[in-house]
């Protein structure tokens, strides 16, 4: 299905009216006290949840699920996720599975939202076993491009979730890496063009999990104490040094990735984790085979390690023991 993209929100409210859909905005209680005049303004009904990694839920799912029947929601329904990861996965899964399948649009407030959770049609929630381990595949309708509901972010947070740029770009675009030129738009281009040749995530597209099979095991590690964004970063610089540790990153371009990550004020390091621990939660990824953590391998920046069509490698304990302790040791 192809997703419109509107910039401007009055181009995506002329959108939504055409669509002759029951609109409802889906946000938390972050976004809504920032955009709270905004939301009313509208016109629109709205919905707001508490914030947090925790409300992608099983629990939050079907209270979302009860509003929309209690008010006679029907098949013409059109969510609306007006927020940042958290709220697009969440109100994904809700629209995918509500009614057999209604309606459902992006605005993003995040850099996360922007380049990477609205592309490509990825929803879910978390469980206690691991984080997106359910959901579907369901691509919005539209999504809001419009770059101003991102100049509320705090600084830091900002700082942080530019960990899904800088995946990309060392995955994909070396120039990218080096010159963040129109970073945003140039990010979520790059991705487009991934789901386009592997729609359900059977292949290539895997390629946009660099860094997160640390990020998602340290997240879960951590019961979700550290921001996504941070989960990223670290596990961008965890995965790169892996890559390293097995003698498929060359030194040079190693520390060239060091040197960008460590720039970072949000002191990422010292961190402390037991690579056993981690090694456990990485065994619950969705991307493995056999219960063995896979990971993709950086063979240098803007491009992955592969052997002939494969592009996920299995890492022993050992592996993922020696590169935690060498982590843990790490100061900036």
């Amino acid at each position: 299905m192809e997703v419109t993209q509107t910039i401007a929100f009055s181009s995506f409210l002329k959108s939504l009216r055409k669509r002759g859909t029951h609109p409802l905005i889906i946000t938390d209680e972050t976004i809504a006290s920032i955009y709270f005049d905004f939301i009313k303004k509208t016109t629109l009904p709205y919905l707001i949840i508490p914030s947090g990694e925790g409300e992608k839920s099983r629990e939050r799912k079907a209270a979302i699920e009860d509003y929309l029947l209690q008010r006679g929601y029907g098949r013409n329904t059109e969510l609306i996720a007006f927020g940042g990861g958290v709220i697009s996965d969440l109100v994904g899964f809700v629209a995918a599975t509500y009614m057999r399948g209604v309606a459902f649009s992006i605005i993003p407030t995040t850099l996360t939202a922007f380049v990477d959770a609205s592309v490509g049609g990825k929803n879910g929630i978390n469980t206690s076993y691991g984080k997106n381990l359910i959901g579907t595949f369901y691509p919005p309708v539209d999504v809001c491009l419009e770059e101003k509901f991102l100049t509320t972010l705090p600084k830091q947070v900002r700082e942080e979730q530019f960990s899904e740029i800088i995946k990309i770009a060392l995955t994909s675009d070396r120039d990218l890496f080096f010159s963040m030129e129109n970073p945003l738009f140039r990010a979520r281009q790059l991705k487009m063009d991934l789901v386009q040749k592997d729609p359900k995530d059977l292949g290539q597209r895997a390629i946009l999990n660099f860094g997160h099979t640390f990020a998602h095991a340290y997240e879960a590690l951590l019961n979700y104490r550290v921001s996504h964004g941070k989960a990223v970063l670290i596990g961008l610089y965890f995965e790169s040094l892996l890559s390293y540790h097995l003698k498929i990153l060359p030194q040079k371009e190693w520390k060239m990735i060091q040197n960008v990550l460590k720039k970072y004020p949000q002191k990422i390091f010292p961190i402390s984790f037991e690579g056993q621990a981690l090694f456990k939660h990485m065994c619950r990824d969705k991307k493995n085979k056999d219960q063995a953590p896979c990971f993709i391998l950086l063979k240098k920046i803007g491009e992955i390690y592969c052997e002939g069509e494969k592009i996920l490698h299995e890492v022993s304990l050992e592996s993922i023991i020696a590169v935690s302790k060498k982590m843990s040791k790490e100061t900036v």
